[in-house]
């Protein structure tokens, strides 16, 4: 492990909001001089995706700001995301901010696609893939997703797909990081790049015996986005016991800054009744450290 986690989450559950029983994941992105964050909260067993501030890097601290209502709700009775809007996923083009999501309602999991020229006000464009817990890179003028779909094995594994216009996308048939043996063995979800240049590094979660509650954060990297260096072992894993993230950990969203890779990342911990309480989380790590590993 070589990732060191801040001691308190920086987004926790808030009575009142549309996060009141949970923070479910984050997606970032450099907006307008700022970071805007994208949480997803919980709020009457529902998720929808709201939209927080730094006024300089993320680095730790809690948000500046965060604005009172959610910018994405979920759809209409009998659209794809009617239960829920979660895991976004953002890419700044020109002035525009793409937001992909995980789509959930009656049928398959899918993601949707909203769109803002502002950051705030997002329309929606629709279901662009099934699958869930995207993630989008805007590399070189291409649009590459990464996003997961059921393995043989009864959990996770990672596919990808790349289009010119960000709605339409050619899919690859295989999927680019799959469930090995060890600790990450049974299943491989939520990933999230981060451009470094000569290599693209993608974090991921994983787990040996459950689908969705993973035990630990693993990195791959590649140059081209199609073959894939993997380190074996794990860079994340959960906390002690009654840590914010002491159960399970997901979305690790990277930046870098100051010579420091940054994870904000959700942590879950059950409570006295089973269900799990989630927060955002940061730990940090030399990016000097990351490109040791390979």
């Amino acid at each position: 492990m070589i990732f060191n986690r801040s001691q308190q989450p920086i987004l926790v559950a808030k009575e009142n909001t549309f996060y009141s029983e949970g923070v479910t994941g984050l997606g970032i992105v450099p907006y307008q001089s700022k970071w805007f964050g994208y949480i997803c909260g919980m709020s009457n067993g529902s998720e929808t995706i709201g939209v927080c501030q730094w006024e300089s890097y993320p680095d730790g601290s809690a948000p500046d700001s965060i604005h009172s209502n959610p910018v994405l709700l979920g759809g209409s009775p009998g659209d794809f995301d009617e239960l829920h809007v979660c895991d976004p996923a953002l890419a700044k083009v020109g002035n525009a901010v793409y937001m992909y999501y995980s789509g959930l309602g009656k049928g398959l999991d899918s993601i949707g696609l909203a769109t803002s020229q502002n950051g705030i006000d997002f329309t929606k464009k629709g279901l662009v893939l099934t699958g869930r817990a995207p993630d989008i890179l805007f590399k070189n003028g291409s649009f590459h997703i990464f996003y997961v779909l059921d393995n043989a094995k009864g959990g996770y594994d990672v596919f990808s797909a790349v289009s010119d216009d960000g709605i339409h996308f050619k899919k690859i048939e295989q999927p680019v990081i799959a469930a090995q043996d060890g600790w990450d063995g049974f299943t491989v979800t939520t990933p999230r790049l981060i451009d470094c240049g000569e290599y693209v590094y993608c974090f991921y979660c994983g787990g040996s015996d459950s689908k969705d509650i993973p035990s630990g954060v693993g990195v791959c990297r590649s140059k081209d986005l199609i073959s894939w260096d993997r380190y074996s072992g794990k860079v994340l894993e959960c906390g002690s016991a009654g840590s914010p993230d002491a159960d399970a950990v997901w979305l690790p969203t990277a930046f870098v800054h100051d010579g420091h890779v940054h994870l904000l990342y959700e942590g879950g911990c059950l409570n006295s009744r089973g269900v799990y309480l989630s927060s955002i989380c940061h730990a940090a790590a030399p990016l000097t450290e990351l490109a040791a590993l390979f």
